[in-house]
């Protein structure tokens, strides 16, 4: 039954829920194989990998000062261990009707610019590898 209407909801282990999710998208490479006696080679899959993911929420500095660091220690290759994102999709009355894991490590976590008094809501942007699936 295909999924007529959805809202996908990404899931940061640790981390918790966020708005919005784009990215993941199942990338596949081919080769050319050469069958004895052929004179074009036939495409042939035989590796795959995925585009990064960008995650994004409304920024609270108490609760997303802990992905800054988490970022900081990746880079410093203190915090190495990947993490787990499911995205899971809802039907229009909200019930979880399939989900997606991903295991990721964080790229890049990009905090709002310090501009005071302008009313907008800042984001907080996360960008993650994925290494894989479950």
């Amino acid at each position: 039954m295909p999924l007529v209407h959805a809202q996908i909801i990404p899931s940061l282990s640790g981390f918790g829920d966020f708005e919005s999710v784009t990215g993941g998208d199942r990338v596949q490479n081919f080769t050319d194989h050469h069958e004895p006696g052929a004179k074009t080679p036939t495409k042939v899959s035989f590796t795959g990998n995925f585009t990064d993911l960008v995650i994004t929420r409304a920024y609270t500095p108490g609760r997303d000062n802990l992905l800054v660091e988490w970022w900081k220690q990746s880079l410093s290759g203190i915090d190495t261990k990947p993490r787990q994102l499911t995205k899971k999709y809802l039907n229009t009355l909200g019930a979880v009707v399939q989900t997606e894991t991903f295991i990721v490590k964080v790229k890049d976590v990009k905090t709002p610019d310090g501009k005071a008094g302008d009313n907008t809501v800042g984001d907080v942007t996360v960008t993650l590898v994925c290494e894989g699936t479950l």
